[in-house]
């Protein structure tokens, strides 16, 4: 239950799950892409998405450096 708690809450936040409908509606997306249509820092933006990668709700994959 309590892992259940913790996706939820994971989903509770307004910038997570405008993330995800972002990236529901065009695919892959660059950090860069989302931080400028969402109007995030890049810190708040990576600290959202690793939020949502440990929740299984994304997977990431990295190019270049």
């Amino acid at each position: 239950m309590r892992d259940l708690a913790e996706f939820f809450a994971v989903l509770a936040e307004p910038s997570r799950l405008a993330m995800l409908a972002l990236l529901t509606r065009h695919g892959e997306m660059c950090v860069c892409e989302i931080q400028e249509v969402l109007e995030l820092s890049q810190s708040s933006a990576s600290r959202h998405l690793k939020a949502l990668r440990q929740a299984g709700l994304l997977v990431d994959r990295r190019v270049g450096t």
